[in-house]
């Protein structure tokens, strides 16, 4: 944090919370397994009052709520990761997590369950990892900014968050309506988060980025697209370079919108189907090709893209492995 900033906060904190602060916390290595990995983003991670990784946190008194921003409030108790594990949280923290530190902070409320963190760092980087037992989407990152990126999705029933300034401030959030759970990760490279999330979203048994299993060099990112917030996840399969993304969309009709962001004008080009949907595809033969498809129920719009290899049944084999219907099964 900056100069002007860390005096501040250190003025906004009491003595006896510096002394806690000061304290040296319980270290361990990261990375608990879960068993598990399955459709569609996550983790926990925390910072709260420790100096060298607070960034732009008031650490004020308020309770989270349902909705708007849950503020730190105190005190804070450094724990290990049975304590916190024992509250019915999970912290499936990366498996090259280093420098971890486990923390509660009390909200307040006496029935309230606090809200678990972990500090640590990956490939030097550093991460502060929370979670809360809550009602809904809830902003607990306890970080107040101007945000030049402010974007919100969903991906199968997880409700998701990212936030970025674009001056080395960001976090990235997921709820969880079957656990009430809202999970918040926070650090400074945007996709650096993204990616650490990734991972601790696949440990509890969620899956953000599809792909098939034997792809390599998966990755996963969030954007405005004309006016659409789109996730990707970008993977080479048998050496092929490919990007597959998704976007909610209130727009029905044939002529649904094209999300690949590939305006190349194709030698082939025709209509089908992925499962139930309709689909679009267009390629050069043996070069590249895309395939993009609309499921009208739910509103979502699908678009898979390959840099090689393209032709009408890879495109539509591809997509089949790679569309999962978030109302679940259709009959």
């Amino acid at each position: 944090m900056n100069q002007k900033r860390f005096e501040r906060w250190m003025r906004a904190v009491d003595d006896r919370l510096l002394e806690e602060a000061a304290q040296p916390l319980p270290k361990k290595r990261g990375g608990w397994k879960l068993a598990g990995a399955a459709a569609c983003f996550g983790l926990i991670c925390a910072g709260a009052l420790t100096l060298a990784t607070t960034r732009g946190n008031d650490p004020g008194a308020a309770q989270a709520g349902t909705s708007g921003s849950a503020q730190i409030a105190n005190p804070v108790q450094s724990v290990t990761l049975a304590d916190i594990t024992a509250l019915g949280y999970l912290l499936p923290l990366p498996e090259d997590a280093q420098m971890v530190e486990y923390s509660l902070i009390e909200l307040g409320g006496a029935d309230e369950t606090p809200m678990a963190q972990a500090v640590y760092t990956e490939d030097g980087a550093a991460y502060t990892c929370r979670a809360l037992k809550t009602d809904g989407p809830t902003d607990i990152s306890g970080m107040y900014y101007e945000w030049d990126e402010s974007l919100d999705w969903s991906v199968g029933t997880l409700s998701l968050q990212l936030r970025n300034n674009g001056e080395g401030e960001a976090w990235v959030g997921w709820y969880v309506p079957e656990e009430g759970t809202q999970w918040c990760l926070s650090g400074a490279d945007r996709l650096a988060l993204l990616h650490s999330a990734q991972s601790i979203v696949d440990e509890l048994g969620y899956d953000l980025a599809a792909a098939p299993e034997n792809a390599e060099d998966v990755s996963y990112n969030a954007f405005l697209l004309d006016g659409l917030t789109v996730g990707e996840t970008t993977f080479a399969l048998d050496g092929v370079h490919c990007a597959f993304r998704m976007a909610s969309t209130g727009e029905v009709g044939e002529d649904f919108a094209d999300i690949s962001g590939d305006r190349k004008a194709y030698a082939q080009t025709g209509a089908g189907q992925v499962s139930y949907c309709p689909a679009r595809f267009a390629y050069d033969e043996g070069g590249a090709g895309k395939i993009v498809w609309f499921d009208v129920v739910p509103g979502l719009l699908y678009s898979l893209r390959m840099d090689e290899g393209a032709s009408e049944s890879a495109l539509l084999a591809l997509a089949e492995q790679l569309f999962v219907p978030a109302q679940g099964e259709v009959g």
